[in-house]
């Protein structure tokens, strides 16, 4: 190591003084700077305790060595000086011993991040082996409705409508037609009109034209009144064959097609294009169907049936444009008589079930599963979808509504716990399900179950 006199006073930002003139200082070591060759010279300042880079005007050598690299361990690199008299310090290196402690930081630092990481792991990994479903809470819809018996329902998502068949129990075994009324969310109002008087067997919202179809009876010698549709403002017979068939049953509307099916009483399956109505005909002309449900996805319409002459369950048929297919299975057999409901799941390609005492049933495609649970022996005439939290709804007979998740079946409670619930409809917008509510046959009005949270 070479020593230098300091040839003047080298002062520095805020007027700080580094080296005064004339005194005695160790050259660490000779090394041009890249972007000004004339500070070559490090030297430390005792003062400041810092590194500088001084140039020939700077320091005068009293013994000069040839230039050398130094090693990269030992020298940090070093921006160039201003070309000015005043050289721009540099930060001194790191004293060896900090060297084990920085190591140190960094393997503490790499073992939160693994640790974190498999935090973050176990967390998805048990989102997913236990899926979370959301709070919920019933309240009653309350207002006209509050003693009727309600149901069923269909949805103008495009006005934020639902809209409820209504009928009023007097007496034991008294039933009088209210036709069809709508709430919009906090109130409920009777569409009046020639339906009023009548009781109501099934709706079908058309959302394309904005048209609500109700399949009606006359409450009192339960003779069909055909099926009907309503623009808003005024209710008007579809008629044609319709209007002389048995009872009313089931519809379903094919929003692809722009066709309304419907399933009189042991008059098979019936179409209606928006002017005429023809048999659907087919394999299961000869059929009673209890319950229609549209798949969306793949256009296709289900039918459960069951025939008349002998009462036992034929299954779900299926009709893909003309042609009906059975979809087979265990079903059939282990459903009694009677499938009095169903609901199509779009998101998850999943068509379930509900049976008479044998709880409800799902379809994938290929084959039926019995969902089991703490419903498989009850009855289960309504059903519906929640498609955002894959959860089925069960509306049931004497022992309320119960959800499922996939692999479970869990009681919903509250207000409607142990009555019989009819009907079902899910809002998915607002996540709210409906449902209807009865005891021992005298109406309870309908009922909402509110997420209150959860995803």
């Amino acid at each position: 190591m070479d020593q230098g006199i300091i040839s003047r006073q080298v002062v520095v930002e805020g007027d700080k003084v580094a080296f005064e003139a004339g005194e005695l200082v160790a050259i660490e070591r000779v090394q041009p700077n890249p972007q000004n060759p004339a500070y070559k010279y490090v030297v430390f300042s005792s003062r400041l305790q810092k590194w500088f880079q001084l140039s020939d005007n700077d320091i005068r050598p009293a013994q000069l060595q040839q230039p050398q690299q130094a090693a990269p361990a030992q020298v940090p690199s070093m921006q160039a000086p201003p070309r000015q008299p005043v050289p721009q310090s540099v930060g001194r290196p790191a004293p060896r011993s900090a060297a084990p402690r920085w190591r140190k930081i960094v393997i503490i630092g790499l073992a939160i991040l693994v640790i974190a990481a498999l935090a973050v792991g176990i967390t998805l990994w048990l989102g997913k082996s236990k899926k979370k479903t959301p709070s919920t809470t019933w309240t009653s819809t309350g207002g006209a409705v509050t003693t009727f018996n309600v149901g069923p329902f269909a949805y103008d998502s495009t006005h934020n409508v639902l809209y409820a068949g209504c009928a009023n129990n007097p007496a034991p075994n008294v039933y009088e037609g209210k036709g069809v009324w709508k709430y919009d969310g906090t109130t409920w109002t009777d569409t009046g009109g020639a339906v009023s008087s009548l009781g109501v067997e099934s709706l079908a919202y058309d959302s394309v034209h904005n048209l609500l179809y109700a399949s009606l009876r006359n409450s009192s010698t339960r003779a069909s009144s055909g099926v009907w549709k309503y623009d808003g403002t005024t209710w008007t017979d579809t008629g044609g064959d319709m209007s002389s068939r048995g009872a009313a049953g089931p519809l379903a509307y094919d929003s692809a097609e722009n066709l309304l099916y419907a399933a009189p009483a042991k008059q098979s399956v019936w179409k209606y294009d928006g002017t005429t109505w023809t048999a659907a005909g087919g394999a299961v002309s000869n059929f009673s169907v209890q319950s229609l449900a549209y798949d969306s996805v793949h256009n296709v319409i289900y039918a459960g049936c069951m025939d008349p002459a002998t009462s036992t369950c034929k299954g779900v048929w299926k009709l893909k444009g003309t042609t009906w297919t059975d979809t087979g299975g265990g079903l059939a057999a282990a459903t009694s008589n009677v499938i009095w409901s169903l609901s199509y799941d779009s998101v998850h390609n999943m068509l379930y079930a509900g049976t008479n005492f044998h709880g409800v049933w799902k379809y994938d495609g290929a084959k039926w599963t019995d969902t089991g649970g703490g419903v498989t022996k009850f009855t289960v005439p309504a059903l519906a979808c929640d498609t955002a939290n894959n959860l089925v709804y069960a509306g049931t007979d004497d022992n309320g509504v119960w959800r499922y998740d996939g692999s479970t079946w869990t009681d919903t409670g509250g207000g409607v716990a142990k009555l019989t619930s009819a009907s079902l409809l899910y809002d998915a917008a607002h996540k709210v399900l409906y449902a209807s509510a009865s005891l021992n046959g005298k109406g309870q009005g309908a009922w909402k179950l509110t997420q209150v949270s959860g995803p």
